[in-house]
Order: structure tokens, then C-alpha cells, then sequence
């Protein structure tokens, strides 16, 4: 994210939307700078809180990029794959800057009553589902 974001402020690409689904929620399953994917595995058994701190700072920078786009007028959003909060961890004070998938998008959808709702009928009556779908 930071080389995108020099490029894009080279003027070498325009990016207009900025996300992310990392695997964030585990820090060891997170590929920090420094460490290259052959060392992975092994770099995390051996010190998992050396590499979660490793993780979080890299995060850091990953989000601190992702917010600078937002700055710089990008619509900014994650999937609720908690790199935000593994970056705060890491030290990076406006983690939060940017929202979500879901609140940002999905729930103003539900206050309207729209949205991806999934329907049972517990009565087991087909009809009951046709008239839901109808409404």
C-alpha cells in the first residue's frame, strides 16, 4: 500500500477506491516487512510475540497508507479483518479514520429496509417466502 500510494502521488496510477481483506485477525498469519515468505513460518514459531510486534508495525504502515489515500480523496474501507485495530497496536493513532464494509455500506442499506437479507419461514409454507419475496 505505501508503493501504491507513492505511485499514485507520482501520478504514475490513479486509485479512486481503496481496501483490504488481508488476514489480519491473527498477526502471525500476517507477512510482515523484513521477512520473506520462506522465513514465515519458522520466524513466527520461534518468537511469536517478536513477530506479532513485527506484524503490527508493518499493519501500521499498511493502514497509515490506506488512511493517507482517504486524505488524499479515495473512498477507504476494510472488511472487518481487524487490521485497523492491529494497527492502533502497532502504534498508529488514526487507525479508525476509515469505517468498514458493513457499517459504512450495509447498515445504512438496513435502516432503509434494503439490503442482503436472508429469509427463513420456520413455518415450512413456500407461500410465506414467496410473500416476503414479493414485498
Amino acid at each position: 500500500f505505501p508503493e501504491l500510494l507513492a505511485r499514485h502521488r507520482a501520478g504514475e496510477i490513479s486509485i479512486d477506491v481503496v481496501t483490504d481483506q488481508t488476514s489480519a485477525h491473527d498477526p502471525l498469519s500476517y507477512l510482515p516487512e523484513g521477512i520473506t515468505v520462506a522465513e514465515w513460518h519458522t520466524e513466527a514459531g520461534a518468537d511469536p510475540e517478536g513477530f506479532t510486534k513485527k506484524a503490527q508495525a508493518s499493519m501500521a504502515k499498511h493502514v497509515q497508507a490506506m488512511v493517507e489515500f482517504q486524505d488524499a480523496g479515495a473512498e477507504v474501507f476494510d472488511y472487518g479483518n481487524s487490521i485497523r485495530d492491529e494497527a492502533r497496536k502497532g502504534g498508529y493513532d488514526r487507525a479508525f479514520e476509515f469505517p468498514g464494509f458493513v457499517p459504512a455500506y450495509i447498515r445504512p442499506l438496513f435502516c432503509e429496509g434494503l439490503g442482503p437479507f436472508r429469509w427463513v419461514a420456520l413455518s415450512g409454507d413456500p407461500e410465506d417466502i414467496a410473500v416476503t419475496d414479493k414485498a
